[in-house]
């Protein structure tokens, strides 16, 4: 939580995060809503998330926990905020599956110039080639339901995937960063990174490093990508922040 207050010290309109470790349990799962009205007093928080077995590195060893996806949208937002259920878009049960605990579909007041849907993925990892697929095809239906109610669409998370060059990898990424690319261009999306970003995740080692993260629009809105940054030196938290900028919406 030190890390995310100090991000929200700059006041973002909306902040996405991923892989949130939620315990296990309802209790754990109120407690940290407790600990985000303390922290982010003037953010509403949203929250999915499933059972997974989940590296533990204090235990060195997997442990089942609740993971999931949080959505925290600036209170100057409201009155208009609300979590859109993944049964209302029209999935197969195996698409719904596969999203949960892992896409998060917010609707937002947006003022004219802005968003007003935003999207939080958390992507499986790049092995699960079926799953990632189940994915795929659940978020530009998604994607193609929401737009028919909204002007633009924000998608933001962690991937799994690249669209640029990455470091270190003796396994074969080709078809995984491939078919990101395909799906990119199928949405139509206007992408975050550009060659010039740092890496967005690198391995506690240093050996290994890639660009996984994006913050994309769907639709005409004006955007304006902003510099990665890491946030907090905790070996667990290996990932940068990105940030947008949407019309005056400011996104991380």
């Amino acid at each position: 939580l030190p890390s995310l207050e100090r991000m929200l010290k700059q006041l973002p309109s909306v902040v996405m995060l991923q892989d949130t470790r939620l315990g296990e349990g309802r209790r754990a799962i109120d407690q940290i809503r407790k600990s985000l009205r303390w922290v982010a007093p003037l953010y509403h928080a949203q929250f999915t998330s499933t059972r997974a077995r989940v590296w533990d590195a204090r235990k060195g060893r997997r442990v089942v926990q609740r993971i999931g996806v949080c959505t925290l949208v600036h209170k100057s937002m409201l009155p208009v905020l609300e979590q859109v259920s993944l049964t209302d878009m029209g999935l197969s049960s195996a698409q719904r599956r596969a999203c949960e605990g892992r896409v998060l579909i917010t609707r937002m007041a947006g003022r004219s110039e802005q968003p007003d849907v935003c999207v939080n993925v958390y992507q499986h990892v790049g092995e699960r080639h079926e799953q990632q697929e189940l994915v795929y095809t659940a978020l530009q239906r998604i994607i193609t339901h929401m737009r028919e109610r909204s002007g633009q669409v924000i998608l933001g998370g962690d991937f799994n995937a690249s669209m640029h060059q990455r470091r270190g990898y003796t396994t074969d990424h080709r078809r995984t960063d491939a078919r990101f690319g395909e799906f990119v261009e199928d949405v139509g999306a206007t992408l975050s990174a550009t060659s010039s970003f740092e890496f967005t995740w690198q391995a506690a080692s240093g050996a290994q490093a890639a660009i996984l993260d994006y913050i994309m629009v769907i639709g005409d809105a004006t955007v304006q990508f902003g510099s990665t940054a890491r946030e907090s030196s905790h070996p667990s938290h290996d990932h940068a922040v990105l940030k947008a900028t949407f019309g005056g919406m400011h996104l991380h």
